[in-house]
């Protein structure tokens, strides 16, 4: 996608929808502009749902999401993505020390290639972020 964008000149987003979240918004605003709360030394995200079956997605979507090839990964992309990017804006850009996660599959039978419950542990100097993403 990002190749296509610069070879057709085309302006290329991604768009998080806890970005937009004003509850977010204002604990980044306590931190980093009222400094009411201190440092940060944890962050716990949890995000998920029952599961893209569960919710009635449609077929096109999830023959993509549970494809570890297509999509890379189950839950820890689907809601993985989420946590990195509050953590990336909470810590201003900085860039985790280490990143490891334990992904494991708790309904194998409706998501057989892919995981359905992840949790994703990101490193930083001074303080650790736990995701725990999930399709339970």
């Amino acid at each position: 996608m990002a190749q296509l964008a610069r070879e057709h000149q085309i302006h290329l987003l991604t768009n998080y929808e806890t970005t937009w979240y004003d509850t977010n918004h204002e604990a980044y605003r306590l931190i980093h502009e009222q400094d009411l709360i201190g440092n940060i030394t944890k962050v716990n995200v949890y995000d998920g749902h029952q599961g893209p079956f569960e919710i009635g997605c449609g077929k096109e979507f999830t023959d993509w999401l549970t494809d570890p090839v297509k999509n890379g990964g189950g839950t820890v992309i689907d809601f993985g993505c989420y946590g990195v990017n509050l953590a990336t804006w909470l810590f201003q850009g900085e860039r985790p020390l280490s990143i490891y996660a334990v992904l494991k599959q708790q309904k194998p039978e409706l998501y057989p290639h892919v995981d359905d419950d992840a949790t994703i542990v990101l490193e930083y100097p001074l303080a650790t972020v736990q995701i725990m993403a999930s399709w339970n």
